[in-house]
């Protein structure tokens, strides 16, 4: 019984904030993910006055639910896809991605490379800069 109301809570807020942000204009989404992030800061901010919500993410009942929720979000996106719309924008997407990786690791490389003192390691870490550059990138 605790773990629906658990979920009654997070529907309603959730919903609540997602029509307050079509009202305000902008997507439901993103008053979910505001309703996200009010209901996590919440319940880590008063673990003792909320211990319901504080204590989902050590419940396995509540865990597997999340991760069928993101099961069948994976689903859904795949039956969404069109072979014929990915064979079309698969060019663009590969050139945007290999620059999205190539321009932030070249920078950071070069920076390294210019910035850091010689040494025996001088290489391996400008291309350990460059690295940490084009994985945030991704």
């Amino acid at each position: 019984m605790e773990l629906l109301y658990i979920l009654l809570v997070l529907l309603v807020v959730t919903r609540g904030c997602a029509a307050a942000a079509v009202r305000f204009g902008q997507p439901a989404l993103v008053g979910e993910l505001i309703a996200g992030i009010l209901l996590g800061m919440t319940a880590n901010a008063f673990p003792r006055s909320l211990p319901v919500l504080s204590s989902l993410k050590d419940d396995d009942v509540f865990l597997a639910i999340a991760d069928l929720g993101v099961f069948f979000l994976m689903l859904l996106g795949g039956l969404e896809l069109r072979p014929n719309q990915l064979i079309k924008a698969s060019l663009k997407s590969t050139v945007i991605a290999v620059l999205g990786m190539l321009i932030p690791f070249s920078c950071g490389f070069s920076f390294a490379w210019w910035i850091l003192p010689e040494s025996e390691y001088h290489f391996a870490q400008s291309i350990f800069a460059g690295t940490a550059l084009s994985i945030t990138a991704v």
